[in-house]
């Protein structure tokens, strides 16, 4: 198998046409790369959050200071925890792309369709069921 990291001949968008197979080895291999070059990108910045929260750690002697300190931690926290919950996603959907269930609805078992993945590529449905569980909710 190839080195996931190395971005040979990967293509910027996918461009599927009808005469070729729904989640052929070529498009898993974008795909893969796709999830693993945002995966790489969120594990960057949570490394530059981390800094600028260790930058936010020392009370301010002022208390304006200190409250804009207190909230650009509480963004910090934010931003970090919707990234720990994107990582999850994306490294479920690279465990999808292993075990070939990647690009077909975990409700139906329909192909989710290559324009959905490509706009966000750890879904899960169709948007027809995503929807729906909208709805539900």
């Amino acid at each position: 198998m190839a080195d996931i990291n190395q971005k040979e001949n990967i293509p910027n968008k996918y461009n599927f046409t009808k005469d070729q197979e729904y989640m052929s080895k070529i498009m898993l291999n974008y795909f893969r790369y796709k999830l693993q070059d945002w995966k790489n990108s969120i594990l960057h910045n949570e490394n530059e959050i981390k800094k600028d929260f260790d930058s936010l750690t020392e009370k301010e002697p002022d208390y304006i200071d200190e409250g804009v300190n207190q909230e650009l931690r509480m963004t910090g926290f934010s931003l970090y925890y919707r990234d720990v919950n994107l990582l999850k996603e994306i490294d479920d959907a690279l465990g999808r792309i292993e075990n070939g269930t990647y690009g077909y609805c975990e409700e139906t078992g329909e192909p989710i369709g290559v324009d959905r993945l490509e706009a966000w590529p750890i879904s899960r449905f169709t948007i027809e069921v995503q929807e729906e569980l909208e709805k539900r909710k």
